[in-house]
Parts: C-alpha cells; sequence; structure tokens
C-alpha cells in the first residue's frame, strides 16, 4: 500500500516508527499535502513519486506530521542538574566552554530553558555553547524568532520569564543573553559525526524522542548520541526512556528528577592507574530515581499511543477500535503522567485496575507515578504487584532493584538485577533480517 511506502520514507529518513504515530495520522498528513498541491491530476500514487524525488516535499511531509508541544522547563530537574554539573566543571579546554547539544529542540524552549540554567547557575554567556537541532525548519524558524506566547509558559514558577523575557505585541521575546550561545540548526540525529575528546559535548538533551524508534532504530540513536558525548559527559533523556541508556553501556547519574545517565568508564591499564581519576560529587541531597516505561515491544495488550509525546510533536490520539473497552483509562493516564498530572493519572490507573485487577501494565504505571511523586513505598508494592502478575516484567524488576539498592537491601536488589539479566539475555537471540 502506499502508505507503508511513504512509512518506510519517513523511517529512512528520520528514523520514525509509523505504529508510534499511526497510520491515520500519517494518512491525514498526506491528504493534506495533495491539498495544498491545488492539483486535480495529483493522486496519491504521484504523491508517492514526488516523495521518492523531491527532499523538499519529503520534509514538508515531515512538517505535517510533527505538530509542536513543548514549553520552557519541562521536567526541571533536568535543568537544575544540567546547572550542577557546569558548576562542578574545571575551566573548560574548548574556546566555546561548557558545551551541549539539544537533539530534537522543536521552537527552541529546550535549550532556551538549558541556556537559562547555565546563566542562573553562574555561567557567564560567553563560557557555554549550545547546539540545537531537529528536522523541522518549521520549528527552526520559530526557535530561531524567539517569540513565545502564554502556552509555552507552564507551571507557576515564572520567575524565569521575568528576567529573561522582553513583553511584546506577539508574546515574549527572550532576551539577547539567553539566546547568543545557542545555534539552531537542521539536522538528523543519525547524521551526527564522532567527536574527538577536545570537540565532544559536556551534556546531550534528547527527550520524548526515543520512543519513536522501533528497538533496532533506538540503538543505533543512542549509538550516535554516544560518540559525540565525552566520556564523562550527561545523556538526558524523557522519565519513560531512562532504561535504554542503561541497556546501552551508560551508567545512571545521582541527580533527583534529572533522568541522566553517563558513559560507564572503561578501566585503565594497571600501568596507567598511578594517579587518581578526578571524582565529581553528586549535588548535595541528590538522589536516584529511576523510571522508564516496559521497554518491551508491545502486545495485543499494550497497544495504542505511546506513553510519552516527543518534544515538538503530539502523538493524535488513536483510532478507537485500538481499545478494547476498558483500555481507555490506562491509556489517558499514561497521557496524564506524561503531562506531569501525577494525580489524575493515578486515578485513572485505579479506575482501570477496578476492572482489569491482574493489569500488570496499570501496577507497572502506579509504580511509575509513585516513583516521580517521591513515595518509594508506595512504588516498591506497585512494582511487586506487577511482578507477581508477570514474573518477567524486565522493567519493573530493574526499578524494584533500583529501589532496593537505594533503601541499602543490596542482597534483593542483584537477585532482581540477576533477574533482568537473564532476561534480557534470553529475548536477546539473534533474528533473521527482514525486509522493512
Amino acid at each position: 500500500m502506499m502508505t507503508n511506502e511513504i512509512s518506510r520514507l519517513l523511517k529512512a529518513e528520520i528514523g520514525l516508527d509509523s505504529k508510534t504515530v499511526g497510520m491515520s495520522h500519517i494518512e491525514a498528513a498526506v491528504q493534506s499535502r495533495i491539498n495544498r498541491h491545488a492539483s486535480e491530476t495529483l493522486g496519491h500514487a504521484d504523491y508517492l513519486e514526488l516523495l521518492k524525488t523531491s527532499k523538499d516535499e519529503l520534509r514538508l511531509l515531515i512538517e505535517e506530521i510533527i505538530v509542536p508541544e513543548t514549553w520552557f522547563f519541562r521536567d526541571p530537574g533536568a535543568f537544575r542538574a544540567l546547572g550542577q554539573i557546569a558548576q562542578m566543571q574545571p575551566q573548560p579546554l574548548h574556546p566555546q566552554g561548557f558545551r551541549v547539544l539539544c537533539v530534537a529542540c522543536s521552537s527552541g524552549e529546550e535549550p532556551y530553558s538549558a541556556a537559562m540554567a547555565l546563566l542562573d547557575a553562574g555561567l557567564d554567556e560567553t563560557r557555554f555553547h549550545i547546539d540545537a537541532i531537529d528536522v523541522s525548519a518549521r520549528a527552526l524558524e520559530k526557535a530561531r524568532l524567539g517569540v513565545y506566547g502564554s502556552n509555552s509558559f507552564r507551571g507557576t514558577d515564572l520567575g524565569f520569564r521575568d528576567r529573561y523575557f522582553t513583553r511584546s505585541p506577539n508574546g515574549y521575546r527572550i532576551n539577547g543573553a539567553a539566546r547568543s550561545s545557542i545555534t539552531f540548526q537542521w539536522q538528523n540525529l543519525f547524521s551526527l559525526e564522532p567527536r574527538g575528546p577536545g570537540d565532544a559535548y559536556d551534556a546531550v538533551f534528547c527527550r520524548n524522542l526515543l520512543i519513536y524508534f522501533d528497538q533496532d532504530t533506538k540503538h543505533q540513536a543512542i549509538q550516535s548520541l554516544a560518540t559525540v558525548l565525552k566520556d564523562d559527559g550527561k545523556l538526558f533523556v524523557a522519565p519513560s526512556e531512562t532504561s535504554l541508556p542503561l541497556h546501552a553501556g551508560f551508567a545512571p547519574c545521582s541527580f533527583p528528577l534529572a533522568f541522566a545517565s553517563e558513559k560507564k568508564p572503561t578501566p585503565e591499564p594497571a600501568s596507567a592507574c598511578a594517579k587518581e581519576p578526578i571524582r565529581r560529587r553528586p549535588a548535595p541531597g541528590s538522589r536516584r530515581l529511576w523510571k522508564t516505561v516496559h521497554r518491551r515491544p508491545p502486545g495485543p495488550a499494550t497497544t495504542g499511543a505511546p506513553f510519552p509525546a516527543p518534544p515538538g510533536r503530539q502523538v493524535p490520539d488513536p483510532e478507537p477500535e485500538s481499545y478494547p473497552g476498558t483500555e481507555k483509562p490506562l491509556e489517558r493516564a499514561r497521557e496524564c503522567a506524561n503531562r506531569g498530572d501525577l494525580d489524575q493519572a493515578a486515578t485513572l490507573c485505579r479506575e482501570h485496575l477496578q476492572n482489569n485487577a491482574a493489569s500488570t501494565e496499570a501496577f507497572h504505571l502506579m509504580g511509575l507515578i509513585h516513583d516521580s511523586k517521591g513515595e518509594m513505598e508506595e512504588a516498591v508494592q506497585a512494582y511487586r504487584k506487577a511482578l507477581y502478575l508477570d514474573p518477567k516484567h524486565y522493567d519493573s524488576l530493574m526499578h524494584l532493584s533500583y529501589l532496593m539498592r537505594k533503601r541499602g537491601d543490596v542482597k534483593s536488589a542483584d537477585t532482581l538485577a540477576l533477574r533482568a539479566k537473564r532476561l534480557e539475555n534470553a529475548t536477546s537471540t539473534p533474528t533473521p533480517n527482514r525486509a522493512s
């Protein structure tokens, strides 16, 4: 079918797994682009051929699929951690100072938030630089303009708006101090070039994007990000993506609600160990908190919209028939959790459990919600219930292991981690390549 062909083009261009946005959304975007050509002779087959020969048209279709939905200081713990990391760094050798990369930067709220966080941490605007990339030329144009409406300012703490924005007839314009250190450019995550030690990034933000890829593409994305990150650099992902870097050889960082990880250090040869490496102390009060959604490919009971929507992207509602009736509260709970409305998410989870008392996914999501709210004991109980129903639920094993370690129960933590490792080894048997 034509839509399947277009889906393959989208995956080849930006890595998009069409199942995560829904075929109906892609079809609607295609029809919108056909209508904009205002040609009575342009049919679907003709449009497919146009996409194959015109990169410009393919990018315009991507613009149609990508609907910006982001705001300043989304997941504020990540930006607090960024400021602390910058403060702990020695005087950087790179002429641009502390360096940050924002992948899928959308309309600019994330890189501008990073700049404001670094300024608030005491860095001069000349001592850091942020590269912000996206595949949406429309979003990048808005980011460079730097003017935002009320929808980009959410929450109750808006003091940063008074410090870094000027009121204009069209909204709030970000001022020079927060924008002079940012370079916006059109670039694909998979076209990133490996960086040498002196030119790599101190921090990379790639949040709410990875879940839009299939498993192989997720792995490729993490590897691509690793090649541009310093050995002691930090990778920031979304709460639901935390396990992905860990599976790829990263280690978690001790910053609360930052969802950050770093490369695991490579052991030095014995002859090179005379000099003790510098170890950064975590910020006072730091604690580990790990959250993600189920990493395994969803089965029939978990189909539908993915838990998070990536920065600058809004996932359309799934087709009604994708819900077998009582699945609706659970899917709405995921959406509420992504928006940060944890109380409503918990209420919807309980509503789902009234009709589905044996729902592993609901108990796992309840664990994520309690985990996000710092309710450790409630999170432990929720993960245990998920594992009672499904002893092979990988992410519940991983999260419960982390919580046990936080409680000081190292033996239980190691046992759970070993179970997860055995499960991962059992499910990683190579399969023959199939045509996409």
